[in-house]
């Protein structure tokens, strides 16, 4: 037997095997999810494939429905708006609190109107059943950190009345506070309640700079020591 007779076989083996590898490939598919296009470039492989680009940096246009950036609202300065009318602003009782006889009310002044701005104290009066103003009352003018430690203090008489005095604000002008449509602006106040002493049946209250416009609330209340604290609006946390 000759040499090319003997290799015959194993030609006749490898031939075959080759054979069915390259059936075997073109049968052969990858998985559906084997390689996808993230929903993210969807739209840019639609748009190479329509432009027929085989650069994949090439220019493309984005779908109709995908989002557009939205040009953002320059912001505004406090003095570039006019001050607040009384017909645009909203008046809420949001917090109440209470340490045995000492009491405090949170209200708030919300913008129903375009933006506008706002400083220094409300004005108030306390009513009595008649509507007539209490004139006994005094309406002292504090900072928000002298009326929380007048919570936080028991009644001492006449000691008590000294320190609120001692915390009295000075007229001096304050920032304005803007505020934005359906903005919000917060001022307190602090009273010590007990037997014996004066009843307010209803409270007048205006907004700074708006004397002439004052909101009847409905609120009873019984004050001692003469006076009720308040403070200046702020720009309302919560």
């Amino acid at each position: 037997m000759s040499r090319r007779e003997a290799l015959r076989p194993r030609l006749l083996a490898i031939t075959g095997f080759a054979m069915l590898l390259l059936a075997g490939c073109n049968d052969a598919q990858l998985s559906p999810t084997a390689y996808r296009i993230a929903p993210s470039q969807q739209g840019e492989a639609d748009s190479h494939q329509r432009r027929n680009v085989a650069n994949p940096n090439a220019p493309f246009t984005m779908p109709a429905s995908a989002p557009k950036l939205v040009a953002r609202q320059p912001l505004l300065d406090v003095d570039d708006v006019p001050p607040c009318a009384a017909t645009q602003l909203n008046l809420f009782e949001t917090r109440a609190e209470a340490n045995g006889s000492r009491h405090r009310l949170q209200l708030t002044l919300q913008n129903a109107g375009d933006a506008c701005r706002l400083r220094g104290f409300p004005a108030i009066a306390l009513l009595a059943a008649d509507s007539s103003v209490l004139g006994s009352i005094e309406i002292r003018r504090v900072s928000e950190g002298v009326l929380a430690a007048s919570l936080s203090t028991a009644p001492q008489g006449a000691a008590t009345s000294a320190s609120l005095v001692s915390g009295e604000v000075e007229a001096a002008p304050s920032p304005y506070v803007l505020l934005v449509p359906n903005g919000a602006a917060s001022f307190q106040l602090g009273w010590t309640s007990g037997p014996s002493c004066t009843m307010a049946s209803r409270i007048a209250i205006s907004a700074p700079g708006i004397p002439s416009s004052p909101v009847i609330i409905p609120r009873p209340l019984t004050v001692c020591e003469h006076q009720v604290l308040i403070t200046e609006v702020a720009a309302d946390r919560d």
